[in-house]
């Protein structure tokens, strides 16, 4: 899709706001229900899993040859094409020397994806997608927007107008009524159909087994009873053994659908007699195209190897914020939502990735809900590099993911600064220059730097075993200095010797935009000055969830597993998490003020889900005495300086994404909000109006016994 108008697509898709409340309310229910089912499963179990996914990876070439040697024992047809192309040719001729007619499909991304159904129809077949959702997008003439629920964005009002525009019956906007009628529909296309085409959720090399997991009774009709069956699966659907295959069965339902397990479960080894019209059986052939189109490839690529362990559950499109408001017209070509990016970019190119990478506000909640913990975040950071790289980086980009040299200026020139940006005339030169919305209230910076309000306050305790280097990051350091000062009061009042060593920023906004280069220098600076008091028995910790964030998961990545980037990163803590650790051990001083009868609303922000399961600013808010209503839709749309850039590009869709979480904490009669994120309190402050407080603030108060600030 070269040359797409994003912005023009973006700006339709917010005035569709029936599909946003479906999609909302969608994505909601089955991030719920998914996460339920998942709950029973440990950390060893999912490294177990992804351990399986690596492996089969590992033995591609192995068990394509095993995989080969059994089908053709079995009698079945086996082909490996090497290019889309390669695979259409091939069920074409397959169609054209067997006489086929009419083809009934199954739901399968992978036809999608070689775009097989324009193909067939060019050739004069007929085509009759047979899963209820690709049944409605066929007849509506669109693609599907999600992975494993086609037409998720049609609301049942629009499906009957669909039907009726389309077949000229009325019906009920009722789901059964609908099912009803496209059951009967379907029924006369599966008897008389000369071929049926799947795709395959896995392939078991060692039996050469097809496994498909469905919910519905199309796929077993498809693969029954037309007299040819034709499986087209991508390469890295294999596995080696039932063992693995079983340890992925068990998981993917659970993660797709919240389900324990799927409706249908159907394992297909050949080809075999079906049932004819006149009472008779006709031999059936089976034949399995393995497609390769761009995956071989990728296989060899450290980036972006990662997308192949993939089982197609379409968990991180429940928790894709960007997502949620777009749906997968605009946030998709093919493939869409978090994982289609890194596929698009596998199997449509660098161009067609690129065209709705921008969409993407590395919030990583996709990488926190995937089974297999693939990195979505870091391949679309590597993919708006490559972009970047080969055609330019656009000018906002660069100008915010280099932030901390303007924050830098502002807080040298505060408050003469303070007064200027918030002037209409300021915030126009900012939106033309640098592509801030001029909507945007910036923050206040403070005159002084947070290591200047420090001087005399971090003293050394030579006799303390307990250690602590400061990460403060940019917001702590220039502007919410009452952050960064709690931070090392409460520390100290729980007998750390404090330090903070030289720092620069976490590099978020490079990471982000794909300035990957500038963020690796970053990062490599940071870990040699936190190395140094590592190596000295320090701990690392930091009120800013994704300066911890960084340290633990993006630095690795940008720099390698080395000794110190390791060490850094094991030693790194998120601060509630890294207090709670304490109180748990019984080393926590407990004596500060209660504020009992005070309401809050608590929002979770998306870093501090992958740094603790345990939500300690829950606990810690408990324990003060307050009463905090948790409130959870997710990401608040923010996604750092991302919901800073002005109109469609980032300003309004971070509004339409705060919107449910906005209406909740209004109507929630609370006092403030507490928050432990510096730009997830401004994103909520800008929306709602609310007071929104650090933590810190609340617990540094306490501790002086002092009123809520």
């Amino acid at each position: 899709m070269k040359g797409r108008n994003l912005i023009a697509e973006v700006s339709e898709a917010l005035k569709n706001k029936s599909q946003i409340e479906n999609l909302r309310t969608s994505m909601l229910c089955m991030r719920d229900k998914r996460d339920a089912a998942m709950a029973g499963y440990s950390e060893k179990e999912l490294a177990e899993l992804r351990n399986i996914r690596q492996a089969s990876l590992s033995s591609l070439n192995e068990s394509i040859k095993m995989l080969k040697d059994k089908l053709e024992e079995n009698g079945c047809g086996f082909y490996f094409a090497k290019t889309a192309k390669d695979a259409c040719e091939y069920v074409v001729n397959v169609a054209k020397t067997r006489g086929v007619k009419r083809i009934v499909k199954a739901k399968s991304m992978t036809t999608e994806e070689i775009e097989l159904n324009k193909r067939l129809v060019a050739e004069g077949f007929e085509v009759i997608e047979t899963d209820l959702g690709e049944w409605l997008v066929q007849l509506a003439g669109q693609k599907p927007s999600h992975l494993t629920a086609p037409a998720i964005h049609l609301s049942r009002y629009e499906i009957s107008k669909l039907i009726e525009d389309r077949l000229g019956v009325r019906l009920p906007a009722d789901p059964k009524e609908v099912t009803k009628f496209v059951r009967a529909f379907l029924r006369e296309k599966f008897l008389t159909a000369d071929m049926g085409i799947t795709g395959g959720n896995f392939v078991v090399a060692e039996t050469g087994s097809l496994v498909l997991v469905t919910n519905e009774g199309n796929g077993r009709l498809v693969t029954a009873l037309p007299r040819i069956h034709v499986a087209i699966v991508g390469v890295e659907k294999l596995v080696r053994t039932w063992e693995d295959a079983l340890k992925i069965l068990n998981v993917l339902p659970k993660s797709a659908t919240g389900q324990n397990m799927a409706t249908y479960v159907t394992i297909l080894n050949s080809g075999s007699e079906t049932p004819s019209l006149d009472g008779g059986f006709v031999e059936r052939e089976f034949h399995l195209v393995l497609l390769d189109n761009g995956r071989l490839s990728a296989l060899q690529d450290t980036v972006m190897s990662e997308a192949l362990k993939c089982i197609r559950c379409s968990a991180c499109f429940n928790v894709c914020p960007t997502y949620r408001v777009l749906g997968g017209h605009v946030f998709g070509y093919i493939y869409s939502g978090p994982t289609g990016i890194p596929w698009t970019y596998i199997s449509h190119g660098l161009e067609n990735a690129a065209s709705y990478a921008p969409l993407c506000i590395s919030c990583g909640l996709c990488r926190e809900t995937c089974p297999i913990g693939i990195d979505m975040p870091t391949m679309i950071s590597e993919i708006k590099r490559r972009y970047g790289e080969r055609n330019g980086y656009r000018w906002v980009d660069r100008r915010l993911a280099g932030y901390e040299s303007l924050v830098k200026l502002a807080s040298n020139t505060a408050p003469v600064s303070n007064f200027l940006l918030g002037t209409s005339m300021a915030k126009w030169i900012l939106e033309k220059l640098i592509g801030i919305d001029r909507r945007v209230n910036l923050p206040k910076f403070s005159g002084k730097t947070l290591r200047e309000l420090l001087d005399g306050v971090l003293v050394p305790r030579a006799e303390s075993d307990r250690k602590v280097a400061y990460f403060a990051d940019s917001m702590a350091y220039y502007i919410d200095v009452d952050v960064g000062l709690a931070t090392v009061n409460v520390l100290q009042k729980n007998g750390f010797n404090v330090v903070m060593p030289p720092q620069k920023g976490s590099g978020m906004p490079s990471f982000l935009y794909g300035l990957l280069d500038d963020a690796k220098k970053l990062a490599e600076y940071n870990v040699k000055q936190m190395y140094e008091y590592v190596s000295k028995g320090y701990d690392i910790v930091s009120a800013e969830p994704t300066a911890i964030y960084c340290l633990r998961f993006v630095y690795p990545k940008l720099l390698g597993t080395t000794k110190e980037v390791q060490e850094v990163a094991e030693r790194s803590y998120e601060l509630f998490g890294y207090l709670l650790r304490m109180l748990e051990s019984g080393m926590l001083d407990l004596s500060f003020k209660r504020y009992n009868g005070v309401k809050a609303v608590y929002h979770l922000p998306c870093h501090s889900r992958h740094l603790s399961k345990d939500r300690p600013v829950l606990k810690f808010l408990e324990m003060l005495g307050i009463d905090a209503e948790f409130i959870d839709y997710g990401c608040c749309g923010m996604g750092g300086t991302w919901g800073m850039k002005k109109g469609y590009e980032g300003y309004e869709i971070s509004k339409a994404i705060a919107e449910p979480l906005v209406m909740a904490i209004s109507k929630s009669g609370a006092d403030f909000v507490v928050t432990e994120c510096s730009l997830c309190k401004m994103q909520i402050e800008r929306f709602t109006g609310k007071k929104v407080v650090h933590p810190i603030l609340l617990l540094d108060k306490a501790y002086k016994g002092l009123p809520i600030p």
